[in-house]
């Protein structure tokens, strides 16, 4: 990098900023510049700050610090939802009823809420009815298989029917 460009005023080689410290030194000393070359000062702090990788977290700027300006503001910032108002719900009349667009919303969602809960109880009570019947099918063809296995006619008195 060119050695005027280490400068924060390059045209008047003031503020010089090789480094980390002195970056830091030239915002202690910003009150100190004329105002007409404060905005340019200040750009080339927040560039140095960037290129030395200064962290706007690690700067104690006192408030009468005229730099404290162009840092970026940390503060957490909630813009909301475009067209919102600040304590307007969409779906309140003023004197807090409910308009009828969320009553609709509200019952639908309702019978959604029943609908799923009786038809998980229907298909568990046809997966009970359709277990049974598959479990009774199964022994009746097992019993029926073991019958035709036997050899009935080698079996002794004692067994009465076939």
């Amino acid at each position: 990098m060119d050695q005027d460009k280490k400068y924060g005023l390059p045209t008047l080689k003031k503020y010089p900023m090789p480094d980390a410290d002195h970056v830091r030194s030239a915002i202690k000393f910003f009150n100190y510049v004329d105002s007409r070359h404060e905005k340019e000062l200040a750009g080339e702090i927040l560039a140095r700050m960037k290129e030395y990788g200064i962290s706007f977290t690690d700067l104690n700027v006192g408030d009468e610090n005229r730099f404290k300006k162009y840092l970026p503001n940390n503060e957490l910032k909630h813009h909301g939802i475009l067209g919102m108002k600040w304590g307007v719900r969409r779906h309140q009349n003023p004197d807090g009823s409910l308009t009828d667009e969320e009553r609709k919303r509200r019952r639908t969602k309702q019978l959604v809420t029943i609908g799923s809960g009786i038809a998980l109880t229907a298909l568990g009570i046809y997966g009970t009815m359709h277990m049974r019947d598959i479990s009774n099918h199964l022994y009746k063809a097992s019993v029926r298989s073991t019958l035709d296995d036997i050899d009935w006619a080698n079996l002794g008195p004692e067994v009465v029917h076939k």
